[in-house]
Formats: structure tokens, C-alpha cells, sequence
């Protein structure tokens, strides 16, 4: 048998890095103050010798919102003051990425990815692969806390930000000045953990976030007591939108050495990542009231490595009063079908529907685990014994500690490496999915939002233009 010397005992040089230096850099809104329902701008130069670190980048805006009702927070005399109200308003289940309604990123002009629905996919992504302890820094960072009981909810607005603006009154409150740094997982190439290399890149990047139209995404009152809160209106404004990230800048030494291994500038530079799309289809209460199967087309879902497919369900209130959805959860998916199953390429997938609790989160957690036998991390809550989990609404009288959260994930990937393409190629197919309802009554209709994890291929050009490419 022959000896080990211990890594300790080791006194081998460590190789020297690349010369180079870090820091962490803001870039900012060009337009000022965004309303909800528009765009904030956000150019990203090109930096001499320049990579952006977006594994450790963030998303980080402030908002003013004023709620239009009755019984709204107020506060009379001193700060320790009593707040006038009855009840809660709480920011969403989802936390603040409910303020987010799409991503566009450009290069010279040219379109290079979309995110649209951001803030249902990444109120689906919170759910599926987000553990219970990542959010005791989301807390603070986004928005979501625990109650008691140890369920997720949005943050108590007055409690965890302060009283309200001045000029509030019982019918017209000026909500505290909130700031969210939210994690950039769903923001493409500028948030998928690569080094990007601006250097590279001609006229840089510029990132256009749109804010939600519909404030009642964002916020919800709950509560009992007779002189609860209502709000008719939910007006709100952002500032102070930027993107962050460190910045790693190499010597020029250092530099020629990488450009002279990958290329830059004398031929196309290639990387992989991971993109979301989303596909929203109606599942009517009528539907989810009758028993029986439905066969749908998911569109557009047409990826040359489709990865995972993740269904949540959120509460389509279209019709409803303002009234009415300030007291509905309208960011956190639930699972509105007793089964599911996907058919693509004429196979189906799984080979057995998922028609329990237990297979839908063993399916789920497949999805982020690379096929392993390890438990993965998410929020998903058992709730009713059915698999229907209908249960949106969170008034007076279903309360807000009973929201149940779960999605439906099936996995793709033929392999386990993480950084292995090996998704289904459905770039010449179809996808059928097959929904079942064990009948029941139904709280309203759903929008069931399909997200589709897909590869996708960078290609910064000689010239400098940054494009991509996945069917």
C-alpha cells in the first residue's frame, strides 16, 4: 500500500492568475422615472479589456406606489403612532419580481433575446428550485418573507418599510420608498454566469426592462377585521434602475493572451447558456369543472435543446373589480389539473401521466437535480391531497397563510453534465400537452404559463455584434 502526503504537506506554487483587477460597477437608467407599463434603458459600454462578471449581477430599483381605496395606512401625531388601518398590504407571494414584466437585450440595434412574462417565470423558477433558506436573504433583497406558521408571503409593506409618505390619507396612500435588488437569473446572457466580454463587443449592450402595467400584480390586502383595507387603484412609479455588476478588467498582457485564445477579433467567438421562453394558454373554470382530458398546443415552444418544461397556473382576473383583486394572489403559481403529459416528436413525456403530489415535485426537482438521485431545493407546498390545487384566491375567507404554491416540471436533458446540450430537439415538432381535471368548482379561470428552459448558443461576430441562436 502507498503513502498519501497530505494536501497540507504539500508545498507546490500555486500558478499565477491572469493579470487583472475588480470592481463592482452601476449601469443606469437613461430615462428618469419610469411609470408601470414602460420601458427603463440601461446601455452597457464596451470596456476596454473588459469581461462582465453576471454571476454575481442584480437588477436594483426603487418604487413609489399610491393606493387608491378605503381604510388605507395612514399615520396620525408622532411616529410611533398608530397606523390607521384594519389589515395588511402586502407586496406579492412573488416578492418584488412581480414589478418585472419583460427583458430585451440589444447589440447594435439588432434584437439578441427576449424575456417576456418575467415576472411569471420567475415567480415559477422561486417555487420549483428555490429552497426555504435562500429566502431569508430574499427577505431583505426581494421582497418575500415568512410568516409565523412559516409560510411564504410579500413583505408587510408598512411593517418592513415604513410608514407612509407624506400626503397619505384614509382613501389615497403614498406607500414608503421601496429598494429591491432582485437576482439576474432571468436576464439572458447578462445574468447566466458566463464572463462576458464587452471588450469585444462594438457598441456594447443595451438591457430594456419593462415594468407591469397591472399594479395588482404586485400587491394584495388581506384581512378579517372590519375596517380591512380596499384598494381601487395602484398607481407606481420607478427610479434609481440599474444594472449591477462586477466588472473584471485584465492587463493587457493578459489580454492578448486570451484574445489569442478564443479569437477575438479575427474570428467568431461561440458560448452556450440558458434562456426561458413562456407560452400562456386559458384554462377556463369550466374546464376545471368538468372531468376529462384536454388536449392543447403549447406555442411557439420550437428549440433545437429543449431542457425542461415547468407549468405553473395563476388566477386569470381579467374580468374582476379592482376590488376584487386586491384580494387575490396574482404572482404565485398553483397547479389548476389533476394530470399532465406532453407529446413531442410522437413520444409522450413522461411515458406515465403525473397525476399526484408526489410525482409532480419528484419530476420537478429532476428538472434542476442533472438527473441525479439528490434532493433538490423548492417552496412547493403539499396543500390539498388532490392534485387540483385551485385555491388562488386569498380573501377573508380563504386566508392568506393557506396559499398553496406548486408547478409541474418534466425533465429533457438525456445527460447529466451541466454543461452538456442535450435537450430534446423539438425545432421541427410540435408540443401537445394532454391536461386532466377531476372536476371540482373551480374559483375562476387560470392562465396556465408554460416555461420552456432551452440552450442557446452566443456568436459575437468579427465585427462586434453580439447575436444568438436556438432552433
Amino acid at each position: 500500500m502507498s503513502l498519501v502526503v497530505n494536501s497540507e504537506l504539500r508545498y507546490n506554487e500555486e500558478p499565477l492568475p491572469l493579470g487583472s483587477s475588480r470592481r463592482v460597477v452601476e449601469y443606469q437608467n437613461s430615462k428618469g422615472v419610469i411609470t408601470q407599463g414602460n420601458r427603463a434603458y440601461i446601455k452597457i459600454p464596451n470596456g476596454r479589456n473588459q469581461f462582465i462578471d453576471t454571476g454575481d449581477a442584480y437588477i436594483k430599483f426603487s418604487v413609489n406606489t399610491t393606493w387608491t381605496g378605503t381604510n388605507l395606512p395612514t399615520v396620525s401625531g408622532d411616529p410611533g403612532s398608530q397606523i390607521n388601518a384594519g389589515g395588511d398590504i402586502r407586496l406579492s407571494g412573488s416578492g418584488a419580481v412581480s414589478f418585472i414584466r419583460s427583458i430585451q437585450i440589444f447589440s447594435n440595434s439588432a434584437l439578441v433575446c427576449t424575456i417576456d412574462n418575467a415576472n411569471r417565470i420567475a415567480s415559477i423558477l422561486q417555487v420549483a428550485n428555490h429552497g426555504y433558506t435562500s429566502h431569508n436573504a430574499e427577505s431583505i433583497m426581494g421582497g418575500i418573507s415568512f410568516d409565523d406558521g412559516q409560510s411564504l408571503l410579500g413583505n408587510d409593506i408598512i411593517k418592513t418599510y415604513g410608514y407612509p409618505r407624506s400626503g397619505s390619507s384614509a382613501t389615497v396612500s403614498n406607500a414608503p420608498t421601496m429598494t429591491f435588488c432582485l437576482n439576474a437569473n432571468i436576464l439572458g446572457c447578462l445574468g447566466d454566469g458566463t464572463l462576458l466580454p464587452v471588450n469585444a463587443l462594438k457598441n456594447g449592450l443595451e438591457l430594456q426592462i419593462e415594468f407591469e402595467s397591472d399594479g395588482f400584480l404586485s400587491y394584495n390586502t388581506v384581512s378579517k377585521a372590519s375596517n380591512a383595507p380596499t384598494l381601487t387603484s395602484i398607481q407606481s412609479s420607478f427610479f434609481n434602475i440599474s444594472y449591477v455588476a462586477p466588472i473584471i478588467e485584465l492587463d493587457d498582457s493578459s489580454m492578448i493572451a486570451v484574445n489569442r485564445e478564443n479569437g477575438f477579433g479575427s474570428s467568431n467567438v461561440m458560448w452556450s447558456g440558458v434562456n426561458y421562453h413562456s407560452s400562456i394558454l386559458q384554462w377556463s373554470a369550466a374546464q376545471q369543472d368538468a372531468v376529462g382530458e384536454y388536449t392543447a398546443l403549447v406555442p411557439s415552444n420550437r428549440f433545437t435543446s429543449l431542457k425542461n418544461i415547468l407549468l405553473g397556473a395563476f388566477k386569470s382576473d381579467v374580468s374582476g373589480t379592482p376590488t376584487s383583486k386586491a384580494t387575490d394572489e396574482l404572482n404565485v403559481p398553483v397547479i389548476p389539473v389533476s394530470s399532465l403529459m406532453y407529446r413531442m416528436n410522437g413520444t409522450e413525456y413522461p411515458l406515465n401521466r403525473i397525476n399526484t403530489v408526489e410525482k409532480a415535485v419528484q419530476q420537478t426537482i429532476a428538472c434542476f437535480s442533472n438527473n441525479s438521485n439528490s434532493v433538490g431545493n423548492t417552496i412547493m407546498t403539499r396543500g390539498k391531497t388532490a392534485l387540483n390545487n385551485r385555491q388562488i384566491n386569498v380573501s377573508a375567507t380563504e386566508p392568506l397563510t393557506s396559499i398553496d404554491r406548486g408547478v409541474i416540471g418534466v425533465n429533457l436533458e438525456s445527460w447529466a453534465e451541466t454543461d452538456a446540450i442535450s435537450g430534446l430537439d423539438v425545432s421541427e415538432s410540435d408540443t401537445e400537452v394532454l391536461l386532466g381535471s377531476d372536476g371540482g368548482t373551480a374559483i375562476t379561470s387560470s392562465q396556465l404559463c408554460f416555461v420552456s428552459t432551452y440552450d442557446i448558443v452566443y456568436v459575437i461576430s468579427q465585427e462586434g455584434v453580439l447575436s444568438a441562436s436556438w432552433s
